[in-house]
């Protein structure tokens, strides 16, 4: 089939755009700060349920999570690390939280590794204790979430300018 030529451009269509830009949406984006500090959360959050340390003796071995039978200090940072994420996904002031729980989650870590340890290194024991790969992410996960939400903090002020 034919079909008839455009019609020719007046002044008033000449002048105008083929389209119309959108106007820019008003949404709150999630820095890379945020979004470090949400994974490692959740990395702290999975960690919980692993192997916190490993028991070896004459009997055989055991490894125990930081969340045996619902208790134990891998429920607190469990609880720590969910707030932080929750707190870090929100951003402002909220933060502050978030590098709060962070260091908790670490230094609840690293007490628990130094326990390890004095077992480990105990003359009358009657078997060997390590450390947990549980354990070793909690710390981790605890030290990035505070470092990202301090980050987060300190270029909060620069993405408002």
């Amino acid at each position: 089939p034919q079909y008839a030529p455009p019609p020719a451009p007046t002044a008033a269509t000449a002048a105008a755009p083929a389209f119309a830009a959108a106007p820019p949406a008003r949404t709150r984006g999630i820095a890379a700060p945020q979004i470090v500090a949400i994974v490692a959360a959740a990395v702290t959050v999975v960690c919980a349920f692993l192997p916190w340390a490993s028991v070896s003796t004459l009997f055989g071995s055991i490894s125990v999570s930081g969340f045996q039978n619902g208790e134990g200090d891998g429920l607190l940072t469990l609880i720590l690390a969910a707030i932080g994420g929750l707190c870090a996904w929100k951003g402002g002031k909220a933060l502050i939280v978030t590098v709060i729980a962070g260091a908790l989650c670490a230094l609840i870590g690293i007490y628990d590794w130094g326990n390890i340890n004095d077992l480990a290194n105990d003359p009358d024991a009657f078997g060997t204790a390590e450390v947990g790969i549980g354990l070793i992410g909690t710390v981790i996960g605890g030290i990035a979430l505070g470092a990202a939400a301090i980050a987060g903090l300190a270029t909060r002020g620069r993405r408002a300018a």
